[in-house]
């Protein structure tokens, strides 16, 4: 009996897949259109850090979506480049090229 039941219960589960499978053939597939791309050119604005100690707030830096991507860039290479060095630098503090 417990078999039934549970053949039952996949069954109807099928079937309410199969319904709902038409209705999901008819989304259409995300356009990749020109106009979807966002403008190289366009200012935007973001909040700085605060200055420690003052009472005047954040202050905002303004610019274009490439100068974003390229200090983002350059902050994601010092970060791998730091990364990469820190063993050397904790090796010879000093400088002298001997570990």
């Amino acid at each position: 009996m417990r078999h039934a039941i549970c053949f039952v219960a996949s069954l109807t589960g099928l079937i309410v897949i199969g319904a709902a499978a038409p209705a999901l053939a008819q989304i259409p597939p995300p356009s990749t259109t020109d106009a979807a791309k966002p403008d190289p050119n366009a200012l935007i604005c973001r909040n700085g850090a605060p200055a420690i100690g003052s009472r005047l707030g954040v202050h905002r830096i303004c610019a274009t979506r490439v100068q974003w991507e390229h200090y983002r860039n350059d902050s994601r290479d010092a970060t791998t480049y730091a990364q990469a060095h820190i063993f050397y630098e904790q090796a010879d503090p000093v400088g002298t090229g001997v570990r």
